[in-house]
């Protein structure tokens, strides 16, 4: 009877390490889907930092001073959507609605008119949102493929 107590209590003691390997491993796992798109937000915010304190390039200033931009108004959010990225300057065939968007919000809701740091800002907070749902997907993506 001893031995055979002794044989179950072995079947035990290794479940018990299989369960906590299991859990060191979900562990690691929880770890790496905080840690890994924390770092890359970290090195997109490196990349990103010496735009912070830049003016306003190219297009920017140009679209900047329309005034669909300047009131957060239903009618300045239709205008948006209705029409094309160079509007009223004239009409093209690109059409990049979050972008005339972004600057609406940054103009008429948080304020920054004419300086540029809040635009940059918000520019990189939507890109780290998007490095965020980027590793979100492709980490669920390769996880159905193991």
């Amino acid at each position: 009877m001893k031995a055979t107590g002794r044989a179950q209590a072995a079947p035990a003691k290794a479940n018990g390490k299989a369960g906590a390997e299991k859990r060191s491993t979900s562990e690691r796992a929880g770890r790496l889907e905080v840690w890994a798109p924390l770092a890359l937000c970290v090195m997109a915010l490196l990349a990103y930092s010496n735009s912070f304190h830049a003016g306003f390039t190219l297009d920017n200033a140009i679209l900047l001073q329309e005034r669909q931009i300047y009131e957060a108004t239903r009618q300045n959010v239709g205008l948006i959507l209705q029409h094309t990225y160079w509007w009223p300057t004239g009409e093209s065939g690109l059409y990049r609605p979050l972008t005339i968007l972004s600057f609406l919000f940054n103009y008429a809701v948080l304020g920054n008119g004419e300086h540029p740091e809040g635009y940059h800002w918000i520019n990189f907070l939507l890109h780290a949102a998007n490095i965020v749902l980027a590793f979100a997907i492709t980490r669920r993506l390769v996880r159905g493929l193991l």
